[in-house]
């Protein structure tokens, strides 16, 4: 075992793309070079495999003493990949495909993958069908926004009980197969009775698209990483690494409240299922973005997902179950495409914007919530010194409100809209308790107009840019 010492810099990545739509849109990460530090790095990987390119891992079917290079002779677990690659600098891009579930206690990713470090897993299909007539995709320019739906009237029964044995479809992934829209994936958010679902927005690669009648699909489960530890799961990775999580379920014990928990790499999930007490992320300001794209973040206890600290969070295509977002800690975060939280009956806000915390939703993007109890808090709660920016046609919505408020911005807080008439920009349950409150003055979002609200006695303001 060896130590080196040397000089890295902080990148900062930002998301570059033209504004406007989304569809056929992809991510772009600038690279920023800041002020240079140094770092000391142990260096305890075997140098025999830094250039190994392909890694399998079936724990039923793997051995831990087995090279992992071949899917007939697969590693048994991601804790033994994590140790063989150690932190000696990777300089090829690795794959790792997950086939079946694993049981992996306190999981730790900390190799120095420059080049980029993938983990897919191999999904398992359960049902196939047709979508039909009812099917729809998201409308935010309507005065009620339309939710995304699929309908398959041939189902053996209702999306709660059409799975293997009987079992419920909903919270599964959901991918059409085949034309133009193949590999398109989504989340079976609730069963809407009728053989009708809700569901999240349909994501191709990185473009959005809208499911038709006379789509073939199938249903997925993916590979489950049982995680039961403190932390569940830490990503640890030195500077300039990327980590990329693809169709896998991490799922955490009730051992701990931190389901996944970030620390100074850049990390990416997409089409993953995050699953546990409470989620709760931290990415440290040196380093690459945290980016959660077309993934399902399920709260089993608490109702918290803590996002803090980070220059840059990424948020696309978010599908939340019972779920409040909550920024803390200076953290910049973003929303692309639309973004969905399930409540079904939960009372807190689905975005939470604490003290020093920026959220911007993008251009035609949208977040919002269904179903839910009385939001004392709001859909949208931002605190002193904490802003919202809601851009060029962007939408922040909620149906089916029993009660509470739709934005709820406390002394200090602001919000801004791109400009024109709020009610484009917010559309809340109308006449359920209060549309607006601003620092404790209450309003409607017809009466904001297109001047907005500002409270002159505590620094609370909603209104549109200049």
């Amino acid at each position: 075992m060896t130590s080196r010492l040397f000089r890295v810099k902080p990148v900062h990545d930002h998301l570059v793309r033209p504004r406007g739509g989304l569809s056929g849109e992809i991510f772009n990460l600038r690279q920023e070079l800041g002020e240079s530090f140094e770092h000391v790095e142990t260096v305890t990987g075997d140098p025999a495999v830094v250039n190994q390119t392909s890694w399998y891992v079936d724990q039923t079917a793997g051995d831990d003493g087995n090279d992992g290079d071949d899917a007939a002779a697969p590693l048994a677990s991601l804790s033994e990949l994590n140790r063989r690659l150690g932190s000696v600098e990777v300089t090829v891009p690795v794959a790792v495909q997950v086939t079946g579930d694993l049981d992996e206690g306190s999981l730790s990713l900390t190799a120095n993958c420059p080049q980029g470090l993938t983990i897919e897993g191999v999904p398992t299909s359960i049902f196939t069908g047709v979508f039909t007539a009812g099917t729809q995709g998201f409308d935010t320019t309507l005065a009620t926004v339309q939710d995304c739906r699929i309908e398959d009237t041939a189902l053996p029964a209702d999306w709660v009980d059409s799975g293997p044995g009987g079992t419920s479809l909903v919270y599964k992934m959901v991918r059409i197969v085949g034309g133009a829209r193949d590999g398109a994936t989504a989340w079976i958010m609730k069963d809407l009775g009728a053989k009708v679902a809700r569901c999240s927005e349909f994501m191709q690669d990185t473009t959005a698209v809208t499911p038709q009648a006379g789509d073939a699909y199938e249903v997925l489960d993916l590979p489950v990483i049982n995680v039961d530890g403190s932390p569940n799961l830490l990503v640890d990775a030195p500077p300039l690494s990327k980590i990329v999580l693809s169709y896998l379920h991490v799922k955490a014990g009730g051992g701990t409240s931190e389901a996944v928990v970030m620390t100074r790499s850049g990390v990416e999930f997409w089409r993953c299922k995050m699953e546990g007490p409470a989620p709760y992320f931290r990415a440290l300001s040196e380093d690459r973005p945290l980016t959660i794209a077309n993934s399902l973040i399920r709260v089993t206890t608490n109702t918290r997902v803590d996002f803090c600290g980070g220059p840059s969070i990424y948020l696309w295509g978010i599908a939340a179950a019972n779920a409040s977002l909550v920024f803390n800690s200076g953290s910049n975060a973003k929303f692309f495409g639309h973004n969905i939280d399930q409540k079904d009956g939960n009372m807190l806000p689905w975005i939470e914007i604490n003290p020093g915390s920026f959220v911007n939703l993008d251009d035609l993007s949208s977040f919002g919530s269904f179903d839910s109890t009385t939001l004392t808090w709001g859909t949208a709660w931002i605190e002193a010194n904490g802003t919202l920016d809601v851009g060029n046609q962007a939408v922040l919505w909620d149906q089916n409100r029993s009660g509470g408020k739709g934005l709820y911005i406390r002394a200090g807080g602001k919000c801004h809209w791109s400009g024109g008439n709020a009610v484009d920009y917010f559309k809340f349950d109308a006449g359920v308790a209060i549309e607006v409150s601003v620092g404790g003055t209450n309003s409607t979002v017809a009466a904001l107009g297109a001047v907005g609200l500002f409270n002159i006695n505590n620094g609370a303001g909603v209104f549109p840019d200049q």
